[in-house]
């Protein structure tokens, strides 16, 4: 582990992401597990689900950031750039506020 500096992107490695676009009832037949993964990593954006093209098995580091509401990496650009906001010390954990994906977020917004 290293010290991260500020204003770059913490996974160069990651792949380019093509999303698909589903309505509740087009998943509706999943396995309940399946869904319960699909809304806890992708969740509802106006009563649409929107999952990559390489599935739940294929997700990269970039799906595990935790939420804060003062966080230390952005997305940049798209929302599949990231950039750090300060310099990041070796250990520390990554954050990223989620309302970045959804400004409406009633969870996150209260």
């Amino acid at each position: 582990m290293v010290d991260i500096p500020k204003n770059v992107s913490p996974f160069q490695n990651c792949r380019k992401v093509r999303w698909f676009k589903f309505k509740k009832d087009d998943i509706a037949k999943l396995p309940r597990e399946i869904l319960e993964m699909v809304e806890q990593f992708y969740g509802s954006d106006g009563g649409y689900y929107y999952i990559p093209n390489h599935g739940l098995n294929g997700d990269d580091i970039s799906f595990y950031l935790n939420h804060s509401p003062r966080p230390n990496i952005a997305t940049k650009g798209d929302s599949q750039n990231f950039a750090t906001l300060r310099k990041i010390k070796k250990g520390e954990e990554l954050f990223i506020d989620y309302r970045t994906y959804d400004p409406e977020d009633k969870i996150l917004s209260r």
